[in-house]
């Protein structure tokens, strides 16, 4: 890049951070680590007054804030993108999901890294303004939501194939070969009775390997609630498990209590074949 290119960057990228700063004065975010942000989605563009990314440049220091996860960013995101979505679901009457797991599940999309996938606010490039760029997310959601449904699906098949049971293992072999169908209707039926937010926390956790940094964000409480509420949780599917098992064997409470204690260092392999049918919105 000519000496004058040089110039006329710094100056592009002194001029965007001085408007970034101005829009929101909260937010702590080096220049240094804002201005790679920049550069790395000025690719291929030369600057000049009529740049998109100048003239979008402080969305894209809110979205850089918010890729890093800053709180205070990712209220002022919502404060600035949520009220579309609230007006946006109004106008759907006929949606079998609920504002709130709408909600959840663009924070999961827009903010959380899962596996090897990118948080969809790192694919912001400043070219439309982040309320538009949000409008089309929104759009495309409810069209998936309004056509496919809930995401969560039912066990299909029986929870105690999913157990790695051993020839040397006779206890859970029996358990297995007599407590089959019981188990697996039992299972369902506890899966089945938990709230939303139960089982949204619990693929979180076990199916997705969230933290409850990540998981906390998603809800946008603090990360002692959202591990209060996951403890709850997994309390609350051993209750329902238990009782409908319980119905289910008709046995005696002490016989009962030994085939549970079988079972519950087991419950988490068979809790990520219920919930692996949830998957990210695309």
């Amino acid at each position: 890049m000519s000496d004058s290119g040089a110039s006329s960057r710094a100056a592009l990228l002194s001029e965007c951070t001085a408007n970034a700063h101005a829009r929101w004065p909260k937010l702590v975010l080096a220049d240094e680590q804002f201005s790679r942000y920049l550069l790395d989605r000025m690719i291929g563009t030369e600057p000049s007054a009529e740049n998109p990314v100048l003239l979008h440049s402080a969305d894209l220091y809110l979205a850089c804030a918010c890729s890093i996860g800053d709180r205070e960013a990712l209220q002022s995101f919502e404060a600035l993108c949520f009220p579309e979505l609230v007006r946006a679901v109004a106008r759907e009457p006929k949606l079998a999901t609920s504002l709130d797991d709408i909600k959840q599940q663009l924070r999961e999309k827009l903010f959380v890294r899962v596996g090897g996938r990118p948080a969809k606010i790192e694919e912001f490039n400043g070219r439309s303004s982040l309320q538009t760029w949000f409008r089309v997310i929104v759009t495309r959601t409810l069209i998936n939501l309004g056509t496919r449904g809930p995401k969560e699906r039912p066990m299909s098949d029986d929870a105690l194939s999913a157990l790695p049971l051993l020839e040397s293992d006779p206890e859970l072999q029996y358990m297995k070969e007599h407590y089959r169908n019981a188990f697996a209707e039992a299972f369902g039926h506890a899966t089945g009775a938990l709230e939303s937010r139960c089982r949204n926390l619990l693929r979180y956790s076990l199916v997705e390997n969230l933290n409850i940094d990540q998981i906390a964000l998603i809800h946008s409480v603090h990360r002692s609630t959202a591990a209060r509420w996951l403890t709850e949780a997994r309390e609350q599917l051993m209750r329902e498990l238990k009782r409908a098992l319980g119905e289910q064997l008709k046995m005696a409470p002490e016989e009962f209590d030994e085939v549970l204690h079988l079972i519950r260092s087991r419950i988490e392999i068979s809790l990520e074949r219920v919930f692996a049918g949830a998957t990210s919105i695309p």
